[in-house]
Formats: C-alpha cells, structure tokens, sequence
C-alpha cells in the first residue's frame, strides 16, 4: 500500500474518531455526571490522540519520502545541442584496409617463405618427407573420420 494512500486512510480516520467524539458531545451534554460516560469520553479521546498521532507520523514519513524524492532525483543538463560531424571520424575504412592489406602481405610471404623451406627440407630429406607425408595423410583422413562421426550424432 503506497504511503500517500496510507495518509489518506490515517486522515480518515482522525475525521472518523473526531466525528463520533462530536456526536458523543451532542447526545450527552451531561456527561460529567455519570461514570460510564466518563470512560466513553476517555475512550474516544483516546482513539482520537491514537488516530492523530499516526496521522501525524504517516504524513511526517510521507513528506520525508517526498524530500528524499526530490534529492535523489538525477538532474540532467543538456549543454548543446547534438550536432552531427562534418565527415565520418569510425570506423576509418581507408586505414583498416591498408592494415588489412599489409598484414595480408606479411602473412602470404611467410606461408611463402615456410614452403620454400619446407621444400628444400623435403629435398635433402627424401625419406623423411615420405614418413612425415604419411603419418600426415593418416591424422587428416582419422580427423575426417571423426567429424563425420561427431555430425551424425547431432
């Protein structure tokens, strides 16, 4: 139950003990006089001190929540307006390109470069190429083997 409408229900009340405190008055203009009207009167005066001091402390609680609400409120500025650039600034294409290109270039001579000496190994080490030619036809088609394997079983 949200705190407004807890002051609400705590107001009412007040009136509510307030009002029967008022109507107690009017029908017994002689209360004084008789004990058991005494304790009615105590009765409802107490009601009425009970139902305004929670009033009083709901709506203390409702105005500090309020405060609260207004200090922690984030306040934002807007200093300028946005303003779109004048020419792009990210991603910069020509730049990455030219990365992209060199960094290709790099790569290509060196696959070069590792097949040349590979090559020349092969030639000064004929059965050793063969030996390393087979064993590495034989991981390949094994790694072949069990892919198929794995994708049959999804």
């Amino acid at each position: 139950m949200p705190l407004e409408s807890r002051v609400a229900a705590a107001l009412a009340e007040l009136r509510a003990a307030d009002d029967s405190q008022r109507l107690f008055y009017e029908r017994n203009r002689q209360w004084q006089n008789s004990p058991a009207l005494i304790v009615e009167e105590r009765r409802l005066r107490r009601q009425i001190e009970t139902a305004s001091g929670i009033y009083v402390a709901l709506r203390r609680e409702f105005e500090t929540a309020r405060i609260d609400e207004i200090n922690n409120t984030p306040v934002i500025t807007v200093v300028d307006r946005a303003v779109a650039p004048r020419r792009r600034e990210w991603p910069q294409r020509a730049l990455i390109t030219g990365a992209a290109a060199v960094l290709g270039g790099v790569l290509g001579l060196l696959c070069a470069a590792a097949a040349v000496l590979v090559a020349d190994w092969a030639q000064r080490n004929p059965a050793e190429a063969e030996a390393l030619s087979r064993t590495a036809t034989r991981v390949a088609t094994e790694l072949r083997g069990a892919l198929r394997r794995r994708s049959r079983l999804r």
